[in-house]
C-alpha cells in the first residue's frame, strides 16, 4: 500500500477549527490531563490536522487542542494529514480512535518503581504531577515490583488481564504462574480471581485449601459459594426468633453504651443535648410499652398456665 507523506509544523492554535464530533467524546478529565502535560513539558503531544486554504480542521486531539487553549498556549505541533475530502479525514478520525492507546500498567508501574527508586521521586510528587492518587500509583508500583516474569509475558500477550494480574501479584511469586495459567484457562473474572486471592491470604485458609485455590480455581470457586449458600440457609433457619434474638442482643448492647455515656456527662452538656435526649426519651418509652404489651399477650393467665405447666 501506498503511504502517503504527511508534513509536520508548529501551527497556532487559532488557525485549528474545532471538530464538533470530537468534543463530543472529549472528557473535562482528558482535558485536565493534557493540562498537566503542558504545564510540566509544553507541547510534547501533537495534533492531527488537515489542510484547509489557510486554516486547519481537527483530526485528532480535541483534548490537546482545548488543554493549550486554556493554558494560553498560541501554538500547538500538528501532524498535517494528506486526505482527499471530508470523508477521509473522518475515517482517519475513526481509525485513530480506535486504535489508541491505553497506558500499559505493568509499563506505568515500572516507571513509577524506577523514579522512586531509582531518581529519589516520591509518590506525593508523582501524585501532584499525574493527578493520581498516591494508592493508585502504590498499585501499580507494587504490581510491577511483585509479578513474577513469567504472569508478566502472560499480561504482555493477552492471556491475563492487568486487572486480574494486580490480584496475582499478592500471591507468593512461586505460585502466581501456575494461578494465573489457570484461570486463564476457566476463563475467570477479575472479581473471582480477587475472592480467590483474598480466601488464600485470609488467616483460617489451610494448606490444602491454598493448594486447591492455585491447582484449581474453579473448583475452590464452587467451594466458596457452597460455604456461602449454606451459611444463609442456616441464617435462614433460624427465622423471626433468631432475628429478634440478634436485635434485641444489639440494642441492650447499644444501651449500655449510651448510659456509660450519659454517666460521663455533666449537667451543662447534658443541657446543650437536650432536644436529642427529649427524642430519645421519647422513642425509648414507646419501645418499652411496645415490648411489655408483647410480653402481656405472651403471658395472659392462659398462657401463663401453659408455661407453669411446662
Amino acid at each position: 500500500m501506498h503511504s502517503k507523506k504527511n508534513d509536520v509544523r508548529t501551527i497556532s492554535v487559532r488557525q485549528i477549527e474545532k471538530n464538533t464530533d470530537l468534543l463530543l467524546g472529549t472528557p473535562a478529565k482528558d482535558i485536565a490531563k493534557y493540562e498537566k502535560v503542558v504545564m510540566a513539558f509544553g507541547n510534547v503531544a501533537p495534533a492531527v490536522v488537515a489542510a484547509d486554504g489557510g486554516m486547519y480542521r481537527l483530526v485528532d486531539g480535541q483534548a490537546r487542542l482545548e488543554a493549550c487553549a486554556r493554558m494560553g498556549t498560541n501554538e500547538i505541533p500538528a501532524v498535517v494529514a494528506q486526505t482527499d475530502g471530508a470523508a477521509e479525514e473522518m475515517k482517519l478520525s475513526l481509525l485513530l480512535s480506535a486504535s489508541r492507546e491505553q497506558g500499559s500498567p505493568l509499563g506505568e508501574g515500572a516507571l513509577i518503581e524506577k523514579l522512586v527508586n531509582g531518581y529519589g521521586e516520591t509518590l506525593p510528587r508523582l501524585s501532584e504531577l499525574t493527578g493520581r492518587s498516591k494508592s493508585w500509583l502504590s498499585k501499580r508500583q507494587s504490581m510491577s515490583r511483585n509479578l513474577s516474569a513469567a504472569v508478566k509475558e502472560m499480561v504482555t500477550h493477552g492471556t491475563v488481564c492487568a486487572r486480574s494480574a494486580e490480584e496475582v501479584s499478592k500471591l507468593p511469586q512461586e505460585e502466581q504462574a501456575v494461578f494465573a495459567a489457570n484461570i486463564a484457562n476457566e476463563g475467570l473474572c477479575k472479581e473471582d480471581v480477587c475472592r480467590l486471592v483474598r480466601l488464600y491470604r485470609s488467616p483460617g485458609a489451610t494448606l490444602e485449601l491454598c493448594r486447591e485455590i492455585i491447582a484449581s480455581p474453579s473448583n475452590a470457586l464452587a467451594g466458596l459459594a457452597k460455604a456461602a449458600a449454606t451459611r444463609k440457609a442456616h441464617r435462614g433457619a433460624q427465622g423471626a426468633e433468631g432475628r429478634l434474638r440478634s436485635a434485641a442482643n444489639f440494642a441492650m448492647n447499644l444501651l449500655d453504651g449510651l448510659a456509660k455515656i450519659l454517666c460521663g456527662y455533666d449537667d451543662a452538656a447534658l443541657g446543650a443535648e437536650m432536644d436529642a435526649l427529649l427524642e430519645l426519651h421519647k422513642k425509648l418509652a414507646v419501645i418499652s410499652a411496645l415490648v411489655h404489651a408483647r410480653i402481656e399477650t405472651c403471658l395472659s393467665p392462659g398462657k401463663q398456665g401453659d408455661v407453669k405447666n411446662d
